[in-house]
């Protein structure tokens, strides 16, 4: 579509404006699903810019979890993203959470990679993280370099809050923490609310919402269906679609960027 013919979205973007625009056309079965047990759920990364064309679909993100007794949950996450030039960026992280309101993680490893435009292994560009949280502290060390910052307040990962946010009590009780984006990038004062009255009919499902808002960061919708399964992650342009073909588009786009 030549670019004078797209047309501006609306803001913030919403479920009904991605089926609109034809980005959201279907969601995997979701019968038997338990938020409490142990489940695995796959989301095509979609990027905006703003218009209703033009867009990419970049990646995935791929969390499994699994009830670990004692209390605690493991959740293993898998993500890539397609960067410029046939670029393909990995990250893989095995995290271990209590079973709380914030699924807070414990501990956890985390390991980025890269491949280069013909497929290659780029081992120089590689890390490897290691990092757990206290009552007051987070520990982390990266490739044998560590560091400490303080948390007093309740920690969580923005992934740990796509379990969590599906066991979250729906009322007008807004929730305080700080949440490591990526498991890496602490972004303080963090506020999770209900929207109770912001709920949408989109392929056949009522879909309600919580948002997270606060310093340093743009606000984050979580979209759940009926069973309470998070279907759509809107993080300002970045926006997750559950999906059963996430990973075959992903690996798809890569192979035409590298022909």
């Amino acid at each position: 579509m030549p670019p004078q013919e797209r047309q501006v979205l609306d803001f913030p973007i919403t479920a009904e404006t991605l089926e609109r625009i034809n980005v959201l056309t279907e969601f995997p079965d979701g019968s038997g699903f338990d938020p409490n047990g142990e489940w695995s759920h796959t989301f095509l990364v979609w990027t905006n810019h703003g218009y209703d064309a033009g867009n990419i679909d970049a990646g995935y993100l791929t969390i499994d979890r699994r009830p670990a007794g004692n209390g605690k949950i493991a959740l293993e996450v898998v993500t890539e993203i397609a960067l410029l030039d046939g670029i393909g960026g990995r990250t893989a992280a095995s995290i271990q959470c209590r079973s709380d309101s914030l699924t807070a993680p414990e501990s956890w490893t985390l390991d980025s990679t890269f491949t280069g435009p013909s497929g290659e292994d780029l081992p120089d560009q590689s890390t490897h993280q290691r990092a757990s949280v206290s009552d007051n502290d987070i520990t982390v060390e990266i490739d044998g370099r560590k560091s400490v910052m303080p948390a007093s307040a309740p920690t969580t990962g923005d992934w740990c809050l796509f379990d969590a946010v599906q066991r979250l009590p729906e009322d007008d009780t807004p929730i305080t923490c700080n949440v490591l984006e990526r498991m890496l990038t602490l972004k303080r004062d963090q506020t999770i609310r209900f929207a109770p009255h912001d709920t949408e009919t989109v392929l056949g499902h009522e879909l309600r919402r919580f948002t997270r808002m606060g310093t340093a960061t743009l606000p984050t919708d979580y979209w759940l269906d009926e069973s309470n399964r998070l279907v759509l992650v809107v993080a300002y342009n970045m926006i997750y679609l559950l999906s059963d073909t996430a990973i075959d588009t992903f690996n798809g786009n890569l192979a035409k960027q590298r022909a």
